[in-house]
């Protein structure tokens, strides 16, 4: 559906943030994304990744260090 589409693309965008600054909010990354509610970025994040932004972000950087 488009709907499922634009989750897909602000799911991606989100990744893309969180891998390329460590620094960057989850909350700052939520607005960025077009997301109003960070609680919905979190459980939309968490849906399509089996991971909340917090651990993705953790992972990434944990294996990209070794």
């Amino acid at each position: 559906s488009p709907y499922q589409c634009l989750m897909e693309i602000r799911i991606r965008k989100a990744k893309e943030l969180l891998a390329n600054d460590p620094h960057i909010s989850i909350q700052d990354v939520c607005e960025r994304t077009g997301f109003h509610d960070a609680s919905y970025f979190i459980t939309m994040f968490k849906k399509s990744e089996q991971m909340t932004p917090k651990v993705f972000r953790k992972l990434y950087y944990q294996n990209n260090n070794e």
